[in-house]
């Protein structure tokens, strides 16, 4: 939590893979196994999906196709 509140008291934008680290609807931080739970999906789209804990908020993320 102090890394956002330094960031936002002098403006600057985190990184995307710090970004990443904090729920969007609580702002809490995301630990996996801790604050979080984390699935992959079983559709035809492979995506993983991480719920925060505090909050039951749902991210997905679409994980890339390979190309043979």
């Amino acid at each position: 939590m102090l890394i956002r509140r330094i960031s936002m008291r002098y403006r600057i934008r985190l990184p995307y893979e710090i970004r990443q680290l904090f729920c969007k609807r609580c702002k809490r931080l995301i630990i996996p196994g801790l604050t979080s739970r984390v699935r992959i999906g079983r559709s035809s789209i492979r995506a993983i999906r991480i719920t925060c804990l505090h909050c039951n908020h749902v991210y997905r993320k679409i994980i890339a196709r390979e190309h043979k």
